[in-house]
C-alpha cells in the first residue's frame, strides 16, 4: 500500500533569489497586488531540485541558475549567474520579500553576510 500523505500536488514554486550584495531579492510587478516572486510550475513539495526545475527557472530569469537549497514547500533559494534581465523585474527589500513569502529569516542572513546553513 502506498503512502498518500506525502503524494505531491502540482503547483508553483516560488524562487527566492538574492541580490549580489543580498539585501534585496529579484520580484516582478504585479498589477493591484503590487509584486510577486518568480515562480515556476513544479509538483509540491519540490523536494529534490531537477533538471526541468532549472531549464524553468532558467528561461523565466534568462541566466543560468543554482539551486542553493529549499526554503519550504514552495519555496527555493536559488542564486542567478550573470546578469539578470532588467525588463520585468525589479529587486526588493526583504521586508517587502518577507510578506510575499520569502523566509525573512534567510534572508535577514543574507542582507548581513552571515551564512545559511
Amino acid at each position: 500500500m502506498s503512502d498518500t500523505s506525502r503524494r505531491s500536488r502540482r503547483g508553483v514554486v516560488k524562487l527566492i533569489v538574492a541580490s549580489p550584495d543580498g539585501s534585496r531579492v529579484l520580484a516582478r510587478p504585479n498589477g493591484l497586488a503590487g509584486w510577486t516572486l518568480p515562480a515556476i510550475p513544479a509538483p509540491v513539495p519540490l523536494e529534490t531540485w531537477t533538471e526541468d526545475a532549472s531549464r524553468l527557472a532558467e528561461s523565466l530569469l534568462g541566466t543560468t541558475v543554482e539551486p542553493v537549497r529549499q526554503l519550504g514547500a514552495d519555496a527555493w533559494a536559488v542564486t542567478a549567474t550573470g546578469r539578470v534581465p532588467s525588463a520585468g523585474h525589479t529587486w526588493i527589500g526583504v521586508d517587502e520579500a518577507a510578506r510575499l513569502g520569502a523566509d525573512e529569516a534567510v534572508l535577514r542572513r543574507w542582507s548581513t553576510g552571515t551564512p545559511t546553513p
